[in-house]
C-alpha cells in the first residue's frame, strides 16, 4: 500500500486516506489497508472501515501491545476532564447515571441502584436493599440484608420478618417487640369475612355478619356466652342450669362411662325360670343376719351328687343376636363358696337353625353356647358381683354395696359349643352351677342378674 498521505478536499478540508480508509495516530508502524483477520503485531492507530455487508462503520483501536479499547471522555469552563464511557475487551465501563429518556427507568452506575417508576410504583434496587412501592394501594415493602418489612401506610400496621422471628405490630423502632396486635386471615374481595386473632382472643365473622369469640374464659355465639347457658357439666352430670333446647345424636361418653339406662324388672320364683334345676329358689337364710335377699341355692343332701341350678332368662331384645349382648353381671351373697369352680357362671345359648344347618346345630334345642366363668372367688359371708365384659366396655356396672369385685371370662373348658357367630339369635341366658361340685361345697343368696346391651342394661332383681 501507498504511504500515507494528507490530501485536500474538494471542500477544503484536509484527510488522511489509505485506498478509502480512514485512520489516524500511525506513529510510523505499519499501516493496515483492510480489516484485519489475525493479530496486528505493533501496528498503533484509529481506523474507520466500512463493513462490506451491512456498510455499517466499524471503529477498529489498534494497540500494538498494550489493552487498547475506547474512552469518552468530558471537559467544559467549570469541570475538569472525565471519564465517562470506557469500553475494552474486559468491560464496558459508565460510572454514571443510565437511564431512559422519561427518566422512568435508570440504572445509577455510581450508588450501585436501579430504580423502576410509574404512577402507581416506586421500586428501588441496591445492594443491601430492595424498596416496592404500591402508591395507589398505599402498601410498601422493603428487603434488607436484616429483613423483610411490609407495611400498611393508611393504618401503620406493619409485619416484619427476622432470621429467627416475625414481628407484626405498630413499634417501628423496637426490634424485640415481637408482640403481634393481631393476624387476620380475610377475604379481600368480602373484608368483613374474616378471623382475627389477637392476645385475648379469636373472633370468626362470616358472610352474614355473625360473630363468635373465643377468650380463656367464654365462647360466645353473636353475644350469647356459651358458659352462662350451660353451668356445670362434670363427672356424673349434677347440674344443667338455662334451657336446652335441643341434644340431637348420641351422648356417648361423659368422663369415661357410658351413660346407660337400667331397666330394672321384679321377678318372682317361677318354674319358666329355674325349669330344670335340681330344686327351686329358697328363701334366702342371710336376710335377717346380713340383710341380703333373693333367690337362694345350697347344694346339700338329699339331693344327689350331681345336683345343680338352671335359671333360664329371656334376651332383654326380641330378636337379639349374640353381637347385641355387651355385658353380664350377677351380684350375690357368698355363704360358703372358697374355689372359683363353685361360683355360679353364664351360658348364653342361641336359637337352633335346623336340619340343612351348616355347621349343624349343637343340639336339637339349640345352635351353639357361650360360657363364662369367674377368675377367682371372695371371702365367705360376703357380697359379689361378678361381671363378663364382653365387648370391651369402658365401665363396671354399678354394685352398691357389694364387697368383692370379680371378673369372668370365656372358660377354657368345651367352649363355645358350636360355631357361636355375633349374629345368631340367642335363644336365652343361663344362670347355672356346676353338676361336679361336692355336696355342702356350695350356699349363695342371688339378688340380681344384668345384661348390657347397646343402649340400656336390662335387670332381674329376683324376690
Amino acid at each position: 500500500m501507498s504511504v500515507p498521505v494528507l490530501v485536500s478536499s474538494p471542500s477544503g478540508y484536509s484527510q488522511l486516506n489509505i485506498q478509502g480508509v480512514h485512520s489516524s495516530n500511525l506513529t510510523a508502524t505499519p499501516a493496515l489497508s483492510t480489516y484485519p483477520t489475525s493479530t496486528t503485531s505493533n501496528s498503533l492507530g484509529h481506523y474507520h472501515f466500512v463493513d462490506s455487508t451491512t456498510k455499517a462503520t466499524n471503529h477498529l483501536n489498534v494497540s500494538a501491545s498494550s489493552t487498547g479499547g475506547h474512552i469518552f471522555s468530558h471537559v467544559n469552563a467549570s469541570q475538569a476532564p472525565t471519564t465517562v464511557l470506557k469500553v475494552d475487551r474486559t468491560a464496558l465501563t459508565l460510572d454514571t447515571l443510565l437511564r431512559n429518556s422519561t427518566a422512568k427507568t435508570y440504572l445509577d452506575m455510581s450508588l450501585g441502584e436501579l430504580k423502576l417508576i410509574n404512577d402507581t410504583y416506586n421500586n428501588t434496587l441496591t445492594q443491601s436493599f430492595m424498596l416496592m412501592n404500591d402508591v395507589a394501594n398505599n402498601y410498601t415493602g422493603t428487603y434488607t440484608a436484616q429483613q423483610v418489612y411490609l407495611v400498611d401506610n393508611s393504618t401503620s400496621f406493619q409485619t416484619r420478618v427476622y432470621a429467627g422471628q416475625t414481628q407484626i405490630s405498630n413499634n417501628t423502632t423496637d426490634l424485640n417487640d415481637v408482640t403481634p396486635t393481631y393476624l387476620e386471615i380475610s377475604n379481600l374481595p368480602l373484608k368483613d369475612v374474616k378471623s382475627r386473632l389477637t392476645k385475648d382472643n379469636l373472633t370468626i365473622t362470616d358472610i352474614s355478619s355473625n360473630v363468635s369469640i373465643l377468650s380463656s374464659t367464654d365462647l360466645t355465639f353473636n353475644g350469647v356466652s356459651l358458659p352462662s347457658t350451660v353451668s356445670t357439666l362434670s363427672g356424673d352430670i349434677s347440674t344443667i342450669t338455662g334451657d336446652i333446647t335441643t341434644i340431637s345424636g348420641e351422648i356417648a361418653t361423659i368422663n369415661g362411662k357410658l351413660p346407660k339406662m337400667i331397666v330394672s324388672q321384679i321377678q318372682p320364683v317361677s318354674t319358666a325360670i329355674y325349669a330344670d334345676s335340681s330344686i327351686a329358689p329358697q328363701t334366702s337364710p342371710y336376710l335377717n343376719t346380713y340383710g341380703y335377699g333373693g333367690w337362694a341355692y345350697a347344694k346339700a343332701s338329699p339331693q344327689a351328687s350331681n345336683a345343680k341350678i338352671n335359671w333360664y332368662f329371656p334376651f332383654p331384645i326380641i330378636g337379639g343376636t349374640v353381637g347385641d349382648l355387651k355385658g353380664l353381671y350377677y351380684q350375690i351373697f357368698n355363704g360358703n363358696i372358697t374355689s372359683s369352680d363353685n361360683l355360679p357362671f353364664f351360658t348364653v345359648y342361641t336359637v337352633p337353625q335346623g336340619p340343612s344347618a351348616s355347621p349343624p346345630d349343637y343340639r336339637s334345642w339349640y345352635h351353639s353356647s357361650m360360657t363364662y366363668v369367674c377368675t377367682s372367688t371372695s371371702p365367705v359371708n360376703q357380697t359379689i358381683q361378678a361381671y363378663a365384659n364382653i365387648k370391651s366396655l369402658p365401665f363396671t356396672p354399678q354394685s352398691i354395696g357389694i364387697q368383692n369385685q370379680l371378673s369372668m371370662i370365656q372358660s377354657t373348658v368345651n367352649n363355645p359349643k358350636g360355631d357361636y357367630q355375633d349374629n345368631q339369635q340367642i335363644l336365652f341366658i343361663a344362670f347355672g352351677t356346676n353338676s361336679a361340685s361336692a355336696l355342702g361345697s356350695v350356699s349363695f343368696s342371688c339378688g340380681k342378674i344384668g345384661m348390657i346391651t347397646e343402649d340400656y342394661s336390662s335387670e332381674w332383681l329376683l324376690l
